[in-house]
């Protein structure tokens, strides 16, 4: 037999700060890696790749 459900307002409510903030850190990785690119640092495949890391990281909570 499996548990009931959680009512909506059992839920825990959205954590939008830390939403903001794994939104602001994003955006200043994706301007680090486009400015990387443009300079010729890394390639726009590996900066993708990089950034694809970093985002799963944040979205862990890492």
């Amino acid at each position: 037999m499996s548990a009931p459900a959680p009512c909506p307002s059992a839920l825990p409510e959205p954590d939008v700060e830390r939403a903001d903030s794994a939104a602001e850190r994003l955006g200043g990785v994706r301007t680090d890696l486009a400015n990387a690119v443009e300079w010729g640092s890394v390639t726009q495949l590996q900066a993708d790749r990089f950034y694809a890391q970093v985002q799963a990281r944040i979205e862990r909570g890492l």
